[in-house]
């Protein structure tokens, strides 16, 4: 049983409220079967030394109350993170999920319940960007996340269940067999797909079910989508939805705009004409096209190999 009762801390960005950290890269370490009652930023934070064993983080049951920026409840780049269960989606507990980057990632079995409270030390308020359920950043590359289960909540702040600004630099990637719901209860926007700076040699998107009772994607603004892959997902609605309800948003910023094709959608009952009768609105002329933004479906059956990344 893990205490982490500080409220202050020096850096964020070296994780300094983790409540077990790595500092420097390690390699072939297990941290399993554990409960992190509070913290205020981070429960495990580890660095992973390329081409050694994984480090692992599994079993645990996470419960944080956090107040500073970066709290994801696992951020270990390259390392095996599976059947823990993150509880920081109601009562005084926030936080993010899981953040994945590096070589080699695996997260599956997981399940997370994310929401974040107006209470961020750095932003007076809401963190920048709101809760996110997974997180892939930062040139990664041989990422494998499946058979998750992420609930994100927006009240006061937005949420999103999966966010993917991979960047340069990452290939080889997939996330599938995922359920991936972001519900609104309050004013802010909850999306279950954020998405920015992402192609389609960036990462494969599969079989996954995305629900949502206000935006199904939202593009941030950080970096155009340009043909991304996502192939065999299922797009439901849940909940009392939005009226109306507009399911596509982009902050049309730094040339960001989404173009590319959905390969063999399935839906939930009443939900096809929601998604393609709808296009992308522009945050900035909300709630008007964005002329810039377009995506067409396409019905064949086709197989996750017939879109391997090169």
């Amino acid at each position: 049983n893990i205490y982490n009762p500080q409220r202050a801390i020096e850096w964020r960005d070296h994780f300094d409220g983790a409540a077990v950290k790595i500092a420097y890269a390690g390699y072939g370490n297990k941290f399993y079967n554990n409960t992190v009652h509070q913290g205020v930023q981070t429960a495990f934070r580890v660095s992973q030394k390329a081409g050694f064993a994984q480090n692992e983080i599994f079993g645990n049951t996470i419960r944080l109350q956090s107040r500073h920026t970066n709290d994801f409840a696992i951020s270990a780049n390259g390392a095996k993170i599976f059947g823990n269960i993150i509880n920081c989606g109601s009562e005084d507990n926030s936080c993010r999920g899981i953040f994945v980057g590096g070589t080699g990632s695996i997260v599956y079995d997981n399940v997370m319940n994310v929401q974040e409270l107006p209470r961020n030390q750095e932003y007076n308020g809401c963190e920048m960007g709101g809760a996110y359920g997974i997180q892939m950043e930062y040139n990664i590359t041989d990422l494998n996340a499946y058979n998750n289960i992420i609930n994100a909540y927006a009240g006061e702040c937005e949420a999103y269940a999966f966010r993917a600004n991979p960047g340069e630099g990452s290939s080889n990637n997939a996330v599938h067999s995922n359920r991936f719901t972001a519900i609104a209860t309050g004013s802010a926007r909850a999306a279950a797909v954020k998405l920015s700076a992402l192609s389609r040699e960036h990462v494969l998107i599969y079989d996954n079910v995305f629900r949502t009772n206000r935006r199904w994607i939202y593009l941030d603004g950080n970096g155009s989508v340009t043909n991304p892959s996502f192939l065999r997902n299922r797009w439901e609605t849940t909940g009392t939805i939005d009226s109306p309800f507009y399911p596509f948003e982009v902050f049309t910023w730094n040339e960001s705009h989404f173009n590319g094709t959905f390969v063999s959608n399935s839906y939930g009952e009443g939900d096809k004409s929601l998604f393609e009768a709808e296009y992308f609105r522009s945050q900035t002329d909300w709630p008007k096209k964005d002329s810039a933004s377009n995506f067409t479906i396409a019905p064949n059956l086709i197989s996750p190999k017939d879109l391997r990344i090169k």
